[in-house]
């Protein structure tokens, strides 16, 4: 984790993705770890048919999704 800016968990399930934003942000307190909203992802199932479903490239669908991303808060 020390290698990483910022950490976004992209997991369709909301609830899935809140438990493994709090796992990870046991490893680093500081570390910004973003959660995907769940009205981000449109009905897609996974990060693949977002992409496939918008028609964008892997950045671009990251880009998309990140911004509407709630933040963990810090554990510091």
């Amino acid at each position: 984790m020390n290698c990483y800016n910022e950490v976004m968990v992209a997991i369709p399930d909301h609830e899935k993705a809140l438990k493994i934003a709090y796992c990870l942000r046991r490893f680093d307190k500081h570390l910004p770890i973003a959660v995907v909203k769940e009205s981000a992802w449109q009905g897609a199932a996974s990060v693949q048919d977002f992409m496939e479903a918008q028609k964008l490239h892997p950045v671009k669908a990251a880009e998309m999704l990140g911004t509407d991303a709630e933040y963990i808060p810090d554990g510091g």
